[in-house]
């Protein structure tokens, strides 16, 4: 069977014959081996009968290479909707994050005209990476969507290789019946991986060899990453694929003097392309990576702004760049394979790291069409570590996804006024009925939800059975819906200045690694009563958390951005913000865009015009330059653009 001029694996066959049918598939194969066909093969199914696709992706860097995928594939039908951007929002098919779908589901009212209207006319919802369930933060979400989508969109749900698909598939079956679900399971990668630990004084050491013999053979293991890159090279073993997991090592290695030339033959072309690609998405350029292009080397890690990543992404693409230096994010999000993946540590922090992350980063070794096979490197620590630990790593069952279901206020809010009592009945759908949970978690979580509703009774968001007007003001929030609808309600927010609203708002969403004990001065600025207001708003709403064993309670709201927002609000100059900042300017860069979709909110659920103008205001001094995200978009797809009939 052929798709798009591809010859079909056994798995993508048996999942697009399972859809050609109308029923509803959950696909689990390994990382690389070509899950995305199917979904696009869902998504044309939509157009070709008139209705509509959704896809949604659990990173905004997914969201953002789909659209530029789909809209080249797609001219003019496809749009995107995330925190940070909307394009094309009424097109066929529309990409979104998954809490963006969440809160559509949430807003579907069935009135006519409601915000959620558009589900109407959806036939197909594409769920990918469906094991991000398993988040901590965001797996609640996944289970959300699944349990709250109407029956009559059939689901298509791609995820890596997990040990409990069978309770996933029981799971979706018992709270999508209509469904007529097809599992499609696939072990097999298409392009087989060879695993080896480096050993600095013998090279590349079959895993079979490790022992308490080799131990010897590490005394002299310093640099041994230049060494490895080199007898890689000799091996034609690149390009290849550095994972890391700290910035700064990833920094370091890739600029580090001691980094061994690969750049012969193609700096030219990489500093010329470097050069013009900084020029197309307003990117000043770095005399750091400019350093590790020269030798044919780059890095990529989540505190580099969201524009160095894109062009960092187009270089490595381009097959130009023998190495690059990551950190796990790249393995998340973009797909983008070496021939060889390397990893510098096993541990994370104090652990070894989990088999589905080892396997995750692991997946991006051999590209298919490309390369035969393809390898994966430990590192020398490697040989401390007994065999079966690491034929474990990789070639061992992932962890069974589990349950993290954990309704939100706003969420609670929105179900109440509409289920009541019976949103109860929510918990008995969630996935912990199948994960191997107790009957003793079940009571996560039902004890936990009685009282975040006894709090929200208590605090006055719910009146009987019935919202109050505050309730409904703060489930018309999404996101730190209490510790905004608070400091709106007890009138802080009514005095502050533009600037200082932002930056309010800020600090209830940023989380600092002290917790918010200390309040910073932004600009030279006189304190102002109404931050310390704010600030003890969420302070008096974790005592009564942690008086009703409510966890985790609302973090503590912090300033440290403050002063970083404050200068970039006044003077556009994101190098005064970042000097201004503890923090990487990719940090900075997200930070300011979730200001922006909470002030989005706020104006969106706020009646006061004073307010609402001070809102707008902000939104146009932080969403500007290397933090507007429309424009960033929209810089690296100005043909799909131009062909979708949009414009910057």
């Amino acid at each position: 069977m052929e798709y798009s001029g591809v010859v079909l694996d056994r798995f993508q066959e048996e999942a697009v014959r399972a859809l050609g049918q109308g029923r509803s598939v959950l696909v689990a194969a390994p990382t690389g081996s070509g899950k995305t066909l199917i979904a696009e093969y869902a998504l044309e199914s939509c157009l070709s009968s008139g209705k509509r696709g959704i896809y949604t992706a659990p990173v905004k860097a997914l969201s953002n290479q789909k659209f530029r995928e789909f809209s080249g594939r797609w001219p003019g039908r496809v749009g995107i909707v995330t925190g940070d951007v909307s394009l094309h929002s009424d097109a066929s098919i529309l990409i979104m994050t998954t809490e963006i779908f969440r809160n559509a589901l949430l807003e579907a009212d069935g009135t006519e005209g409601s915000k959620g209207d558009f589900l109407d006319n959806v036939a197909c919802l594409v769920m990918d990476e469906i094991h991000y369930l398993d988040d901590r933060e965001r797996g609640t979400v996944w289970e959300e969507c699944l349990i709250l989508a109407p029956a009559s969109i059939r689901v298509v749900c791609l995820s890596a290789t997990v040990s409990n698909l069978g309770a996933m598939a029981s799971w979706l079956c018992g709270i999508r019946p209509e469904d007529d679900l097809v599992v499609v399971e696939e072990n097999e990668r298409p392009v087989p991986l060879e695993a080896h630990v480096y050993v600095p004084t013998m090279g590349l050491t079959d895993i079979g060899r490790v022992g308490r013999h080799l131990i010897r053979f590490t005394k002299k293991k310093k640099f041994w990453e230049a060494r490895l890159i080199l007898d890689l090279e000799e091996a034609d073993r690149l390009p290849a694929l550095f994972f890391c997991l700290s910035r700064r090592d990833v920094e370091f290695l890739a600029s580090g003097k001691r980094m061994p030339d690969m750049g012969r033959g193609v700096a030219r072309n990489l500093l010329e392309e470097y050069g013009r690609l900084c020029e197309q998405f307003s990117v000043r350029e770095s005399p750091q990576m400019r350093g590790a292009l020269a030798r044919g080397m780059a890095y990529h890690h989540a505190g580099l702004l969201p524009a160095e990543k894109e062009v960092v992404e187009r270089l490595f693409s381009t097959g130009l760049v023998r190495v690059l230096f990551a950190t796990e994010t790249f393995a998340m999000g973009v797909h983008m394979p070496a021939k060889t993946v390397v990893f510098r540590s096993l541990f994370k922090m104090d652990r070894l790291l989990k088999v589905r992350e080892f396997q995750q980063m692991a997946g991006r070794a051999g590209r298919r069409g490309l390369d035969v096979r393809g390898f994966v490197v430990l590192p020398p620590e490697g040989i401390y570590l007994h065999r079966d630990v690491l034929e474990n790593l990789v070639e061992g069952e992932p962890e069974p996804i589990q349950s993290r279901f954990r309704l939100s206020y706003g969420t609670i809010l929105h179900l109440y006024e509409t289920l009541g009592e019976r949103l109860f009945a929510i918990i008995e759908s969630s996935f912990s009925q199948f994960d191997g949970s107790t009957k003793k978690d079940l009571a996560w979580v039902e004890r936990e939800l009685r009282q975040k509703l006894r709090l929200l009774e208590s605090m006055g968001y719910v009146s009987g059975t019935e919202l109050t007007d505050k309730g409904r003001f703060a489930s018309s929030l999404y996101g730190f819906e209490l510790p905004v609808a608070e400091a709106y309600w007890q009138g802080q927010l009514r005095n502050l200045s533009v600037e200082e609203t932002a930056l309010a708002l800020n600090a209830i969403s940023y989380e600092g690694d002290d917790e918010g004990t200390r309040l910073h001065v932004p600009g030279g600025m006189p304190f102002r009563r109404e931050f310390r207001a704010v600030w003890q708003i969420v302070e008096d709403l974790r005592r009564v958390e942690n008086s009703l064993r409510i966890f985790p309670p609302t973090h503590r709201v912090c300033f440290d951005l403050g002063p970083a927002l404050y200068a970039w609000m006044t003077t556009g100059d994101f190098g005064q913000a970042v000097a201004r900042a503890p923090r990487d300017p990719g940090d900075l860069v997200r930070s300011f865009r979730l200001t922006v979709q909470m002030l989005r909110d706020l104006e969106a659920a706020c009646r006061e015009a004073p307010l609402r103008a001070r809102i707008r205001t902000a939104i146009e001094r932080i969403s500007r330059g290397v933090v507007d995200a429309r424009a960033e978009l929209l810089a690296g797809m100005e043909e799909e653009a131009a062909g979708a009939g949009l414009s910057p």
